[in-house]
């Protein structure tokens, strides 16, 4: 009877302790991604990850200010597959891209950025790969001036006034730069320093 007994408390234990929580917790539309990917940087020579035979500032202030991974593995050592990879969550011989020459992703298959902008986030890239242009068919929607509403936030968070910060990033108003700073983080300049 004893044994009866802790047979089924250990698996009214285990059934409680193996349920899902079935609540999913809320995203956070306001909080800025950055995907930076740089072709061919080992990481084991950053300074980031323990090399100290060079300096890194501003890659340090990201890591120092982000989630560093210590463990990311590429499943194609090509730059647009494993691109493509990253952007679709697909293989290379399931997303059809498997060279950097000569391979286009399908514009039915969904990837990341797209999935980000159907979700209120704005996405823009800076490219210099050739095999990463628009044709292959990892692209995003670009806009110069969220460069430059990132670049504005340090000089923010020192308190300088939005009406310098505005101008000296080299747009034609205060106005401009408020509606471009809305768009991409959902409230004035002022508004989100103070709720920084």
């Amino acid at each position: 009877m004893k044994r009866a007994l802790l047979l089924i408390a250990i698996a009214a234990f285990t059934l409680t302790a193996c349920r899902g929580n079935n609540s999913v917790p809320a995203g956070s539309r306001g909080t800025p991604v950055f995907l930076i990917s740089i072709d061919t940087l080992r990481s084991d020579h950053l300074p980031a990850y323990g090399y100290a035979k060079v300096d890194t500032p501003n890659i340090d202030a990201l890591r120092g200010d982000g989630i560093l991974y210590e463990h990311a593995y590429s499943h194609c050592p090509l730059t647009l597959p494993s691109h493509t990879t990253v952007f679709t969550g697909m293989l290379p011989a399931d997303s059809g891209v498997r060279d950097n020459i000569g391979f286009q992703l399908d514009d039915k298959i969904q990837t990341l950025p797209a999935v980000m902008k159907a979700n209120g986030y704005s996405t823009g890239a800076a490219v210099s790969a050739f095999v990463l242009r628009k044709e292959t068919g990892i692209s995003f929607t670009t806009w110069r001036q969220q460069a430059s509403v990132f670049a504005c936030l340090p000089q923010l968070a020192e308190g300088q006034p939005v009406t310098n910060v505005a101008l000296e990033a080299g747009y034609e108003s205060v106005a401009a730069f408020t509606t471009m700073f809305r768009r991409m983080l959902g409230t004035s300049p002022r508004t989100y320093m103070v709720n920084r």
